[in-house]
């Protein structure tokens, strides 16, 4: 079998093949579990929102980000000596810009046959004739990192100046909003979804025993809130992973009416004091999304306005506000929000 078929054969299951493989010996001291972001590419910089990353760990693995797919590989290191055998890469389209930056980080990660850190504690990949070809800051260490894409289904490009907003949260408790842990804002240029992310919290925040969640929204060059997650994407702990792909729903809002039924098939969101709810309303029957979980709640009698509850859960509107309950906890003067 020749290596067009094989690479063609790879490609069809999801990935394809980049370059050599090889036994891992370890990253060695110096870049062993550590996280570098890429900040120049053979001398002419890099886009800045496309967070090319690349991580060291303990067992002589590599893997990280191109910016628009993630990679897999190994690291085989002898001295100041390093060569980076790329396994396999995700296989997804991005914009031409973003794709050709993504090329020459592969091809320049092909090159690779040296390392040095300087006084400054910047990474430079160097070619086998001591030619710059990367250059890399290093994330911060102590901490864990949650890393990922934020996509939709709808074939709509992102307007320049738009924001993608990813966040972490710590959604433990059930009858309470979510605690935010850590949040990336990321500019929009050219790049368009998937749009990659990287989140770093100290370690140190993080208990074993606590459930958390990855959440996105993306707003639009005026701040209005044009799509959202729907659900909630568990990580890190509880054996989920810390690399995630968030999809998020179009936020489609109607315009105000002094009814009290609510229209079919509207994905809203609810501003209260304490927090955001994001609730997904059809003629008789709610879905509202909770930190850690999405319930349905079937439409009840009321004495006013229109009144979904399921147990202790309760969605109760009038015209454009509501009252919201989850297990005892009361969140009041909530408010349709309307785009801007």
């Amino acid at each position: 079998m020749n290596l067009p078929t094989f690479v063609a054969l790879i490609a069809a299951a999801g990935l394809i093949l980049l370059t050599r493989t090889g036994h891992a010996r370890g990253a060695g001291a110096g870049i062993e579990g550590t996280a570098w972001l890429v900040e120049d590419i053979a001398g002419r910089g890099v886009i800045d929102s496309a967070q090319t990353m690349i991580s060291f760990d303990a067992s002589g693995r590599v893997s990280g980000s191109g910016g628009c797919n993630r990679f897999t590989g190994a690291a085989t290191l002898a001295g100041e000596a390093l060569e980076l055998g790329l396994l396999a890469a995700t296989q997804r389209a991005c914009v031409p810009a973003l794709m050709d930056q993504e090329q020459k980080f592969f091809k320049a990660i092909e090159a690779v046959r040296s390392y040095s850190v300087d006084a400054n504690g910047l990474l430079h990949l160097k070619g086998a004739n001591g030619e710059p070809l990367l250059r890399l800051v290093q994330l911060a260490t102590a901490s864990t990192r949650v890393t990922g894409t934020v996509s939709y289904r709808e074939r709509i490009a992102l307007a320049p100046g738009s924001t993608v907003i990813v966040t972490l949260e710590d959604a433990s408790k059930a009858d309470a909003v979510s605690t935010v842990l850590g949040e990336v804002k990321i500019t929009v240029e050219r790049n368009q979804v998937p749009i990659p992310f990287v989140i770093e919290v100290e370690s140190g925040r993080i208990e074993p025993s606590h459930r958390y969640t990855v959440r996105a929204r993306i707003l639009d060059p005026q701040g209005a809130l044009r799509w959202t997650s729907t659900q909630a994407y568990m990580v890190i702990t509880g054996g989920y992973p810390s690399s995630v792909d968030l999809q998020v729903e179009a936020i489609r809002v109607p315009p105000a009416d002094t009814g009290t039924t609510p229209p079919p098939s509207r994905t809203v969101v609810f501003a209260c004091d304490e927090g955001e709810f994001l609730v997904r309303m059809s003629s008789d029957e709610v879905a509202l999304v909770l930190p850690d979980r999405t319930v349905v709640l079937p439409q009840v009698p009321a004495a006013s306005g229109a009144k979904y509850q399921e147990g202790r859960i309760i969605f109760w509107i009038q015209g454009n506000e509501a009252r919201i309950e989850v297990e005892g906890k009361a969140y009041r003067a909530c408010t349709r929000r309307r785009p801007g």
